[in-house]
């Protein structure tokens, strides 16, 4: 480490020779020479009184100790279990990102009842460690910063609340947009999708970060543009197949969606793998929570939502025929699956045309009709809607 004053350099022209008189180190110098150093930012001690400046710079290959993760994993084990190490930036850089979890680390009784700086204690030992092996000066502390239990538990009620405040946002727009037993299917997706990301997170020790909650807002997003994809093929089909059972209506849908959706699956994952194969830091963990979200989001979307709306209906449909049941005496409502409302005639509507009549003659319109009903009780709301629609051909 080669500590340079600007006072010694009051020229910019001055300090670029300095610098250019460290091996390794190549300065061009851009504008006047004769610019005093003192316009510098951190130059001047007025603005920040005992700031350093550190220039960092690439050396050649072998000027310095090359350092890897494994390397500071081996060194910083004496001293600590359980360090996490991240490389930020380039390699080149030779800047390392050390997380040590506090359960973990142990000071001495005298240092807790003196209250010293105790941080800053770890952070020296650790600086000793090193420099035991490359030398001392090599080692410089840039930041060091400690995450306390306030400060964990107000980020976490943070991200609990917006997946919150998102889950309740998509419920209302769905139902809105559809129906109530839709918004509700829509929802549960979604909370699997988080749910998932959340216990991978959690098996795989990824940093609760900023950029983890940014993750899962992404995922229920991307999830819930699926889901209404789909739902809203539900809806068209329910116009175009009438007479088809609600089951067979559900898997027409998913089956015309389904190249829509694995084909928006495969291009999201074609842009986030990489970075989770290049990427470091917060862009990895990112990534890392990307990947598995939107495969997550893809089969929920297909496996999970639309298999609850058909559940919803089939549940809600029984449950209003018992208690047609008790009020009438007999179901208001056809049974589940037989729903069909076909252009010719349908359920509960039985034709009989007089014997010899051919199809097609003038003769058919005046076809006897005879209505399927049970001895007592309403008539039902299929035929009623039948009725009507017949006596507006007549």
């Amino acid at each position: 480490q080669q500590v340079l004053s600007f006072k010694d350099y009051p020229t910019l022209e001055e300090l670029s020779k300095a610098l250019s008189g460290i091996k390794g180190v190549g300065v061009q110098l851009v504008g006047a020479g004769t610019t005093p150093t003192s316009l510098l930012l951190g130059a001047s001690d007025k603005l920040d009184p005992g700031r350093k400046m550190f220039l960092n710079h690439g050396l050649p290959v072998g000027s310095v100790p090359s350092v890897t993760i494994v390397d500071l994993r081996q060194i910083l084990e004496s001293l600590y279990t359980g360090t996490s190490i991240q490389i930020l930036g380039e390699p080149i850089a030779q800047e390392f990102l050390i997380r040590l979890d506090a359960e973990k680390v142990t000071v001495s009784e005298q240092a807790a009842g003196a209250n010293q700086d105790v941080y800053g204690m770890i952070s020296e030992s650790i600086k000793t460690q090193i420099e035991k092996k490359y030398g001392e000066g090599w080692v410089i502390v840039k930041q060091q910063e400690s995450l306390g239990p306030q400060l964990a538990q107000s980020l976490a009620s943070g991200s609990v609340i917006a997946i919150i405040v998102a889950l309740l946002c998509m419920l209302i727009y769905v139902s809105i947009r559809f129906q109530y037993q839709f918004a509700f299917a829509a929802v549960m997706a979604l909370v699997h999708d988080a749910l998932f990301t959340i216990a991978l997170v959690g098996v795989f020790q990824v940093e609760v970060s900023s950029a983890v909650i940014a993750a899962l807002l992404t995922i229920i997003g991307f999830s819930i543009n699926d889901t209404i994809v789909i739902f809203d093929r539900i809806r068209e089909n329910q116009l175009l197949m009438k007479g088809t059972d609600f089951a067979t209506l559900i898997d027409s849908s998913i089956s015309q969606t389904m190249s829509r959706t694995l084909i928006t699956s495969i291009t999201v994952l074609l842009s986030i793998v990489p970075l989770y194969i290049l990427g470091t830091g917060v862009v990895k963990d990112f990534s890392f929570c990307m990947v598995y979200g939107v495969i997550s989001g893809s089969y929920s979307t297909i496996f999970i939502a639309a298999p609850i709306v058909y559940g919803w209906r089939k549940t809600f449909l029984k449950k209003q025929q018992e208690q047609d049941q008790k009020l009438y005496g007999r179901a208001q409502v056809p049974s589940f699956g037989e729903e069909k409302l076909e252009e010719g005639g349908t359920s509960g509507v039985e034709q009989i045309g007089e014997a010899g009549v051919e199809t097609g003659t003038p003769r058919q319109a005046q076809a006897q009709e005879r209505v399927v009903s049970e001895p007592s009780g309403p008539i039902t709301r299929v035929q009623r809607v039948l009725e009507k629609k017949k006596k507006r051909h007549r």
